[in-house]
């Protein structure tokens, strides 16, 4: 990398630094492009010209952290293919849940952001990812069903793990809830993929989790009844 290349990464490093830490400061993603160049120490334009707008900063945003944290998950190898799935389905709503104070204000204002197809292209291609190499190495080891479609099945994964992380970031439910509503989702879209003797396996693991997902669930109903 040049010189002139290097000191743009340094500066767009400077931007997503100083972003976060007024994420974190504020809790919410309330900065104006002005203050983001004042906090990092750069002309008004600089933002903007390497991140194109705010929208574009706080996916930038989304990408670093996932690139970090999700790392060891993606090199993950240990379990079996389909026990993976739902170290790797733990995993990713861990990294989630417990640093609440960044990704949910982070998460709000990308879901409703006017160019958002750039963050939902950044989660879809990053987890999906995960998901559909665990399936592959599945289907090569013999544990999926004849034909089935390991991209489809990724997607779904992917689905579903979003539907439970804007559930969480809008705090219709917590990391808990939105932990067992996943890995009860996980398992009924696995118990369709897989053969032999994982179904009666997964079939004892959604007995499980059936049990404490309409406990919690009725924890967190009488939990607003009485906030109500």
């Amino acid at each position: 990398m040049g010189r002139r290349e290097q000191a743009k990464q340094e500066r767009r490093e400077c931007i997503l630094d100083a972003a976060e830490a007024m994420i974190r400061r504020d809790r919410e993603v309330a900065f104006s492009m002005r203050e983001l160049a004042e906090n990092a120490d750069v002309s008004f334009v600089t933002p903007f010209n390497l991140l194109g707008s705010k929208a574009g900063v706080l996916v930038a945003l989304l990408q670093r952290s996932m690139e970090s944290r999700f790392a060891a998950l993606a090199e993950m190898r240990d379990e079996d293919p389909i026990e993976r799935i739902f170290v790797l389905g733990d995993g990713s709503v861990r990294v989630y849940a417990e640093d609440g104070a960044f990704y949910r204000p982070l998460i709000r204002t990308l879901a409703t952001a006017p160019d958002k197809a750039a963050s939902e292209s950044c989660l879809l291609e990053g987890a999906t990812a995960l998901w559909k190499q665990a399936l592959t190495d599945g289907a090569a080891e013999r544990l999926l069903r004849p034909g089935v479609n390991v991209d489809l099945v990724a997607r779904q994964l992917h689905v579903q793990f979003r539907g439970g992380l804007m559930l969480w970031a809008t705090g219709e439910t917590d990391g808990h809830g939105w932990l067992l509503q996943f890995r009860y989702g996980m398992a009924l879209a696995l118990l369709a993929a897989v053969k032999g003797s994982l179904r009666s396996r997964l079939r004892d693991r959604l007995a499980q989790v059936e049990g404490e997902l309409a406990e919690h669930l009725g924890h967190e109903d009488r939990h607003r009844e009485t906030a109500a």
